[in-house]
């Protein structure tokens, strides 16, 4: 099933939809809408603010991967550096089989799904990151 999430500019409410629907809203405040055109999904321009990059990703919680790192961190003292060694096999496993999201630079927008990602899908750039967070 493919998804689409984005941040509303309105509420800041992540709101998440299934590609089906023609025109997606905000659930929270029904203040942000927009239609979504299934031919935008071979990602040549984004549905919502018509920009022509994306990245992709792992859809994974930073947040818990740098938990982990940590925690393997602090028992290293004690395990004498098993536990690095453990976080090590634990990550090359997520990264395994978790699954890939592309997301828009300008308005970060998500697509979820995908089992075969395009090739021209590149992963994130600093560089190209830095163009959009300026306008």
């Amino acid at each position: 099933m493919i998804r689409v999430s984005k941040n509303c500019n309105n509420c800041k409410n992540v709101y998440t939809a299934k590609i089906q629907q023609n025109i997606i809203k905000c659930d929270k405040c029904q203040g942000e809408s927009f239609f979504f055109n299934s031919k935008n999904l071979n990602f040549e321009q984004c549905s919502f603010c018509n920009c022509r990059e994306f990245y992709k990703r792992k859809d994974f919680n930073q947040n818990l991967g740098c938990f982990l790192v940590v925690i393997g961190s602090i028992l290293l003292p004690f395990t004498y550096g098993i536990s690095l060694v453990v976080v090590l096999i634990i990550d090359m496993l997520l990264h395994k089989y978790i699954d890939e999201v592309i997301v828009c630079y300008k308005c970060k927008m998500e697509f979820r799904g995908f089992k075969n990602l395009e090739k021209s899908i590149k992963l994130f750039d600093h560089h190209t990151a830095e163009l959009y967070d300026k306008n």
